[in-house]
């Protein structure tokens, strides 16, 4: 089942697999048509104690256990605790080398933010709501700035913010996962990026803004997006790069 994710109310921000938008009577016939043994829940809702005459429901809660935890509970339930740590054993050495190399190109990493734009808002997100996050601040040595975390952004996971409002958090880096599909918001991104405010960012001015604008891949906070996000976001920072 889908994460309790603020996002996941807009459609400009929303992945393909959309199961609010059905009634929970068909929901229901969607899982049990599968013939789950085990089914894996983010969201504590009431309705999921139904869900229980289907399979054992896997409770993780996704706001206090990063996705490390999250993938040896779950290999845990399933008997495949060494399979598990193999794969994160790979996983680090990857880290590890990713950081020898970002440690050659940039030497000290600095603050960093991630932005996924919707039609009207500006979401950035710590490292328990994933985008990336995890990575840049869990394995990487990126912090989020100052600004950011004044905001409540560890408490909540996330800030919210209009998006005229975005060039007043400065960060070293910027990365944007999500540019809005609608005609009104890709104005809106227009304004804020042609904004002296904008403009005068360091980020900015440095070459130091990544429109990475992969929505599906930046969603996943799993063992397998976080691989995928690690690639992109070092391909950015060790290379060409789309900036704005």
């Amino acid at each position: 089942m889908a994460s309790a994710d603020p996002i996941q109310q807009s459609s400009e921000c929303r992945p393909s697999f959309r199961p609010y938008a059905l009634a929970f009577d068909h929901y229901y016939e969607t899982i049990a048509s599968s013939n789950p043994d085990l089914i894996i829940s983010y969201d504590s809702a009431i309705e999921n104690k139904a869900l229980l005459a289907l399979a054992p429901v896997l409770d993780l809660p996704f706001k206090t256990m990063s996705w490390r935890e999250q993938f040896r509970f779950i290999a845990s339930a399933i008997d495949k605790d060494a399979e598990a740590e193999e794969w994160l054993s790979r996983y680090d050495e990857r880290v590890d080398h990713s950081n020898e190399v970002l440690n050659g190109e940039l030497g000290k990493r600095g603050s960093a933010v991630v932005w996924e734009f919707c039609a009207d808002t500006a979401y950035c997100f710590s490292g328990s709501f994933g985008r990336g996050s995890q990575i840049l601040y869990d394995d990487i040595g990126f912090h989020p700035p100052a600004g950011l975390v004044d905001e409540g952004l560890h408490r909540r996971g996330y800030v919210e913010a209009a998006i005229g409002k975005v060039a007043s958090y400065a960060a070293d880096h910027i990365f944007i996962t999500s540019l809005p599909n609608h005609p009104h918001g890709l104005e809106r991104i227009k304004a804020l990026f042609r904004s002296p405010d904008w403009r005068h960012l360091d980020a900015v001015r440095h070459n130091r803004v990544y429109v990475l604008n992969q929505p599906e891949l930046f969603f996943g906070y799993d063992p397998i997006s976080s691989q995928a996000q690690l690639s992109e976001l070092m391909k950015v920072l060790t290379g060409h790069h789309k900036f704005a």
